[in-house]
C-alpha cells in the first residue's frame, strides 16, 4: 500500500492533507532562504525541487512575504472547474463512448 504522505487523494481531488503540508513546509524553508539572500539555484537543488518552482515562490515572497507561501488548500473537487474541454478527435475519443468520466484512465477523472 502506499505511503498515505504520497497518496492522491480522490475525495478532496488533489494530494492529501499531509503531502500538502510538506510542500508548504518546503515552501517555508525556501522563504526563509529568500531572506537570508541565497540563489534560486541552489536552494532547488537542496530542497530537491524545481528551479522554476522556487522562482515562483520567490516572486510570490517578494510580493507577499512568509504569507503568500502558506497553502490555500485543496484543489477543486472534480466538476467544479466546468464543463470538460471537448475532445479533439471525436472519432478516437474513448469520452465520447462513455459519458462516464470514470472509464478514463487520467488523473483529472480519479473522482
Amino acid at each position: 500500500m502506499a505511503s498515505p504522505v504520497c497518496r492522491w487523494d480522490a475525495v478532496f481531488g488533489g494530494w492529501g492533507p499531509e503531502r500538502r503540508a510538506f510542500r508548504e513546509r518546503i515552501r517555508f524553508q525556501a522563504g526563509e532562504r529568500f531572506a537570508a539572500g541565497e540563489k534560486t539555484a541552489v536552494i532547488a537543488k537542496d530542497l530537491r525541487v524545481s528551479l522554476r518552482s522556487v522562482e515562483r515562490w520567490r516572486r510570490a515572497w517578494r510580493e507577499g512575504g512568509v504569507a503568500a507561501l502558506r497553502s490555500t488548500g485543496p484543489a477543486k473537487p472534480c466538476g467544479a472547474a466546468g464543463p470538460r474541454p471537448a475532445c479533439a478527435a471525436p472519432g478516437r475519443c474513448r469520452a465520447s463512448q462513455s459519458s462516464s468520466c470514470a472509464t478514463l484512465p487520467t488523473l483529472y477523472n480519479l473522482c
